[in-house]
């Protein structure tokens, strides 16, 4: 009796294992897989953006703050400038202090307009934050021996070195723009100091 050939039965399931039940199971868990590792890559880029926007907001509060002390230096350096305008008796130095005066005012509100810019409010008493009784000591003294010149010429050079060190600090923690305006500042300092600037060709 011959055996009819077209009702053999199937048995690829045991030679391709992968094409039968099990193989539904394998895919499940790869499926399983994918999941877990597209959660897991989801939650380290949450992690990324979150440790990245805490530095951002670092250094953005880093620059603010320093800003805001180059706005009190500035504060009291106009002040002692004003001094010399004042109570120098040789007309050079009070030129050269009235020329200082006027150029650290500006510089002055230009550091305000950064501030403005970025929405900080200092407390009020960050326009004392520099104040002391050192200088004026100095200077009072100098005037009562008559070195008044001398000495407030010395402090003159004094600070405005200091001043342009605190412009140098400041600058590369600012945005371009505010760069710009800090550059120009220390610009104005080197030429109060009698430096030479650099020119663009």
């Amino acid at each position: 009796m011959l055996m009819d050939t077209n009702h053999q039965p199937n048995f690829d399931f045991i030679m391709n294992p992968s094409k039968g039940g099990k193989g539904s199971g394998f895919n499940a868990t790869s499926k399983m897989r994918r999941i877990i590792i597209f959660i897991g890559g989801v939650i380290l880029l949450l992690i990324l953006t979150l440790v990245v926007s805490g530095l951002v907001k670092k250094n953005a509060s880093k620059a603010g703050n320093s800003v805001v002390d180059l706005a009190s230096y500035q504060i009291e350096l106009k002040r002692i400038i004003a001094l010399g305008k004042e109570k120098t008796r040789d007309s050079g130095l009070r030129n050269k202090a009235l020329t200082a005066s006027y150029t650290l005012e500006s510089d002055y509100q230009l550091t305000l307009k950064i501030l403005s810019s970025r929405g900080i409010k200092p407390s009020k008493d960050f326009a004392t934050k520099y104040a002391g009784k050192q200088t004026d000591e100095l200077l009072d003294s100098a005037d009562k021996s008559n070195n008044f010149d001398t000495k407030y010429d010395e402090i003159y050079k004094e600070k405005l070195t200091k001043y342009k060190t605190k412009l140098s600090e400041v600058y590369p923690l600012l945005k371009p723009a505010e760069q710009k305006i800090v550059k120009a500042q220390s610009d104005n300092a080197k030429i109060l100091l009698g430096e030479t600037v650099a020119t663009k060709n």
